[in-house]
């Protein structure tokens, strides 16, 4: 499913309770977002989103924003078993209502969390992939600089389900 979704326009993000850091309600100016997708009953998730949020600080062009459809008190217990009682990220929602997952990762056809969304400063999909941090360090530095080529992206995509077909 690795172009699905991609390009798509995104809506203003939906109300959600926030575990850490104030709701958003529109996306930040002249900035990427990168969604990650996570659930708290995962130990090895948290560490990949604690991995995420210091590439992050190393990219100020994007703002991170951790997602996970646990409720809050749930993420804070994950958060603390994990030790990570000091929750360094930007913004961290508990999706309860699935409304996170039905604007931004459903459009993607992933399911297996973690899982990263990257919307681009236009407002689109730029890219999606698995919520780690080799995965997501890549799209994020590029994204971060401005300098993420989409065509570029799609025609690698292509490429390589060319490849697999003719394997």
């Amino acid at each position: 499913p690795e172009l699905v979704g991609v390009g798509q326009h995104v809506p203003d993000p939906p109300a959600g309770v926030v575990v850490h850091g104030d709701q958003p309600d529109r996306w930040p100016e002249g900035k990427g977002v990168l969604l990650v997708f996570f659930s708290s009953f995962t130990p090895l998730s948290l560490n990949h989103l604690r991995s995420i949020e210091q590439l992050s600080t190393r990219n100020p062009g994007i703002h991170v924003i951790a997602v996970a459809p646990d409720s809050k008190q749930r993420i804070h217990s994950a958060m603390a078993a994990a030790g990570a009682s000091e929750l360094p990220w930007p913004t961290i929602i508990a999706d309860t209502e699935g409304r996170w997952k039905e604007a931004f990762l459903t459009p993607t056809q992933r399911t297996h969390l973690p899982v990263a969304v990257a919307i681009g400063r236009d407002r689109t999909i730029l890219w999606h992939g698995p919520g780690i941090p080799q995965g997501v360090a890549p799209p994020l530095a590029l994204i971060s600089a401005n300098r993420w080529n989409g065509e570029f992206y799609a025609s690698r995509i292509t490429r390589d389900a060319r490849r697999k077909e003719h394997a």
